[in-house]
């Protein structure tokens, strides 16, 4: 595994884990990466048993990202701002052990949010909101640590632990604290010969998130939804509270078959099952509704080298969730939702030299949403089409510099988004990366720009980081 490829592999531990507290139990795959390193089970599975270094790493990162969306829903943000600092260390123990641990901290600002006292309103089928507007600030650390070592022939055992605790504050009135404690506990096995590999993996996670509104007079009553379109008045206090408990069970494995380096079939299967509970307070406490979602997410891959300058890799992905939500004040089963998604997708990487990568893919596939609620009659029943074309270049200028650039077009249909039926998007990212004495400094540019079927504003996210990997 070359040097980019660890440090992306150690990047994406630490940012799909605890990216902003909260956890979707899905993976991101970065097919790129994928196609440079297919032997690596990773990326299908986040098993942390499936990594394995021989040397120590640093690696300092800061970013920022500048999202405006011009389109959003009700209770979106119009614009927000993230700041990010994070440091990790790869530190080996002996030849069959090693030891990762990052800290990073996040300063997100989201500004101009009407009524919500949530983070994300639509994240939860019980959000709580007012009348009110405002900008709000959530800060916090997040803390990771891997520990991966090899207990026997051919068998690794890998755990890992994320805690993250994180603070909200609103900045009009009433003035929303809101605290979040989020923690993931992942536990591995991988069973690893130089044609096949096995893995087993499991993961738990736990969050709390506790909201409190001092003085909630009548004119900002606070209001809880019940899915998306029935509203419970709650009691007008001097102080209103909100707790949710939010808790979730991964299961799964990964299988690699492989004829050396020329064919490469990798699979991996997890199963998904998380519960979140909903409470008021105010004098007493007041349960309002459990949410259920359930599913399962299969990623596979096929890679085949025909020769030493050309690779074809060929994936799939299925993704289907169950979600359910039920009111707590009369136990009754109040809104349902299926949601499938299934992807094909063909990539070629071209290395003519060490010094040049090209790649080029595309991805199509169908997705279906299909959402009731019963207290008051409502669906949304939508599926379609969604493609993505992509490519890009590896290129060193120099023999100390390399530059990288990516460029995606697609379509993509979203969900709780009632008034339209897909987004068209583009997205260029561009990375400078420079070899020192000392270690390397890479420079980082990503646009991403999504435009409504409706011919509203477009939504913008842009984003800056520079990264520092010492030897």
């Amino acid at each position: 595994m070359n040097q980019t490829i660890k440090i992306f592999t150690i990047a994406i531990l630490i940012f799909s884990s605890v990216f902003a507290f909260e956890d979707d139990f899905s993976k991101q795959v970065n097919k790129l990466e994928m196609l440079k390193d297919p032997m690596n089970t990773y990326f299908f599975s986040h098993n942390p048993a499936n990594m394995l270094y021989k040397e120590n790493s640093e690696v300092y990162y800061v970013k920022t990202v500048f999202g405006n969306n011009g389109y959003h829903r009700v209770y979106d943000a119009a614009t927000f701002q993230n700041y990010k600092a994070d440091y990790s260390t790869l530190r080996m123990i002996d030849e069959s052990s090693f030891l990762l641990a990052s800290i990073t901290y996040d300063d997100l600002r989201m500004k101009d949010m009407y009524g919500s006292r949530e983070k994300d309103f639509y994240d939860d089928y019980f959000s709580t909101i007012d009348s009110s507007g405002g900008n709000t600030a959530y800060y916090g650390p997040q803390l990771s640590i891997l520990y991966n070592v090899k207990i026997a022939d051919d068998l690794y055992f890998g755990v890992k632990g994320n805690y993250g605790v994180e603070r909200g504050l609103k900045d009009t009135f009433p003035e929303t604290i809101t605290i979040m404690r989020n923690s993931t506990y992942h536990l591995g096995l991988d069973y690893r010969k130089e044609s096949f590999g096995i893995g087993l993996h499991g993961r738990y996670y736990d969050d709390q998130t506790y909201y409190e509104s001092v003085k909630s007079y009548s004119e900002v009553i606070p209001k809880t939804y019940m899915g998306y379109n029935v509203i419970y008045n709650e009691s007008p206090s001097s102080t209103s509270k909100k707790k949710r408990d939010r808790n979730g069970l991964e299961y799964g494995g990964h299988v690699r078959l492989n004829k050396g380096e020329s064919i490469i079939f990798t699979t991996g299967i997890t199963g998904l099952y998380r519960s979140s509970s909903s409470e008021m307070y105010t004098s007493y406490s007041k349960p309002r509704g459990q949410w259920v979602r359930q599913g399962i997410n299969l990623c596979s891959g096929v890679t085949v080298n025909p020769s030493r300058l050309i690779s074809i890799q060929i994936d799939g992905e299925y993704l289907g969730y169950y979600d359910w939500g039920e009111s707590l004040v009369t136990n009754t089963l109040i809104l349902e939702n299926w949601e499938k998604m299934g992807h094909l997708g063909l990539s070629v990487l071209y290395q003519p030299s060490m010094a040049l990568k090209a790649y080029l893919g595309s991805k199509i596939g169908s997705v279906s949403y299909k959402y009731y609620e019963y207290i008051q009659s409502f669906e949304d029943i939508r599926s379609g089409v969604e493609w993505n074309v992509y490519g890009g270049t590896e290129l060193y200028i120099s023999s100390k510099t390399k530059l990288n650039i990516n460029l995606e077009f697609g379509k993509e249909v979203p969900k709780f988004y009632w008034d339209i039926e897909y987004f068209q998007y583009t997205g260029v990212i561009i990375n400078l990366e420079q070899l020192f004495s000392f270690g390397y400094i890479a420079l980082k540019f990503e646009n991403i720009n999504k435009k409504p079927s409706n011919g509203s504003e477009n939504i913008s996210n842009m984003q800056f980081g520079l990264s520092y990997h010492r030897k």
